[in-house]
């Protein structure tokens, strides 16, 4: 995300990481045509935690876990509008990795029962 930012739009990094974060996955959903992108938290185990990522203590859950954007939605609402795979190798190309798996710190019962 950085490197995409201070190769395309080096103003942006001046702002701080959450102006960046915020811009970044504007960009990425302008370049893919897909709006459904969001933050959420993962739950941070030792086998799936990327190396270096910041992990933190969730303070409604008591999880520890990380930030993660996401392409996705367990939402019922939602997955009528799942990106196409060319999308998602758009994103891909973006991003400079490859779709990683992770468990959502929001148990899918949430996401199931209740059609948001």
């Amino acid at each position: 995300m950085k490197k995409f930012a201070l190769e395309n739009y080096p103003q942006i990094i001046e702002d701080g990481f959450l102006s960046c974060l915020v811009w970044f996955i504007q960009r990425l959903s302008f370049h893919a045509h897909y709006g459904g992108i969001h933050i959420k938290s993962a739950v941070a185990d030792e086998e799936t935690t990327p190396p270096g990522v910041k992990v933190f203590t969730g303070p409604m859950t008591g999880l520890r876990q990380f930030r993660v954007i996401t392409i996705t939605a367990w939402e019922r609402s939602a997955w009528d509008q799942r990106p196409t795979m060319k999308q998602v190798e758009v994103m891909s190309q973006i991003l400079g990795m490859e779709p990683q798996w992770f468990t959502d710190v929001t148990p899918p019962e949430v996401y199931l029962d209740n059609d948001y």
